[in-house]
């Protein structure tokens, strides 16, 4: 999506809203004039997938009726787009290590770093499996499986 066309991030976005408003159970959803403007204004390196997500998250967390406005937009793209770099606190201990070449003891095992994903994955949706593996971005059926192999269970 060209930076010097935001009027096509706009009508683009117009275009997903019915049928990502169909998918999250929500009646009807536009896009007020500010939120149109911040769409056309936001650096969308993701593309379409990227604007997919982002919409999708503003239709989930919102609370109220009517248009989306532009101040959740620009919440959920700064939440949706992060990346970490070595600058950050949580992330800057892992991407040191593996610039020095010293990962080892940092975050122990693969299979150790994935079960403490799902562990936590699993709190947050309040021992919902399908809750959490949306948020793993798995099936349910695939974080069973992954679940039912861990060393330790059953």
């Amino acid at each position: 999506m060209p930076a010097d066309r935001p009027e096509d991030v706009q009508e683009i976005a117009q275009a997903m809203l019915p049928d990502l408003a169909e998918l999250t159970g929500i009646a009807h959803a536009t896009l007020d004039p500010k939120a149109a403007a911040s769409l056309g204004a936001l650096p969308w390196t993701g593309n379409l997938p990227q604007l997919r997500a982002v919409l999708t998250a503003v239709l989930l967390d919102r609370s109220a009726t009517g248009p989306l406005a532009a101040g959740k937009i620009d919440n959920q793209f700064a939440r949706i787009s992060h990346v970490p770099d070595s600058r950050d606190k949580e992330t800057g201990a892992v991407a040191k290590g593996i610039s020095d070449g010293n990962l080892a003891g940092k975050i122990g095992s693969i299979e150790a770093l994935e079960q403490q994903l799902h562990a936590e994955a699993i709190t947050q949706s309040q021992g919902n499996l399908s809750a959490a593996a949306r948020i793993l971005g798995l099936t349910r059926a695939k974080l069973a499986y992954r679940l039912k192999k861990a060393p330790g269970s059953r």
